[in-house]
């Protein structure tokens, strides 16, 4: 996702929170695997980039598609598997603010048995981050 931040509202009484306005979504190069997807190299990053730049925007996160995951099969709820954690820890690390802190989203789409979109955002935690740039983890 591509786009902006911009302080909360006064409205909604978060006080010093920030928000992801969203203006475009661009789709990297992807391959669809059994487990979710290996993001491939992409010719076109460079570009995407400067071109968002020049509109003074810049990527503010990224979505995960998925099917219910519940139930015996997944050993409970599974809001988000463990390579799509790493693949955020990865994001927010490369797309931090110039006080080294990272406002990177991951959203969540999930199609429930009702064929109604649910939503969801997320940030890793930190710790998780500085594991993933000290290369702590698979």
């Amino acid at each position: 996702m591509i786009g902006n931040y911009i302080d909360e509202p006064a409205d909604t009484k978060m006080e010093g929170g920030i928000r992801a306005q969203v203006h475009a979504i661009y789709e990297p190069p992807q391959e669809g695997l059994p487990a979710g997807v290996r993001f491939l190299r992409d010719p076109n990053e460079k570009v995407v980039h400067e071109l968002a730049a020049r509109l003074k925007l810049e990527p503010v996160g990224w979505i995960i598609t998925t099917l219910h995951r519940e139930g015996a099969k997944y050993g409970g709820k599974v809001f988000m598997s463990s390579a799509e954690i790493r693949q955020a820890a990865r994001f927010q690390n490369r797309y931090k603010n110039e006080d080294g802190h990272s406002r990177f989203v991951t959203v969540v789409l999930e199609r429930t048995s009702h064929i109604i979109q649910q939503t969801a955002e997320q940030q890793t935690i930190k710790q998780l981050m500085d594991w993933w740039r000290l290369q702590l983890t698979l």
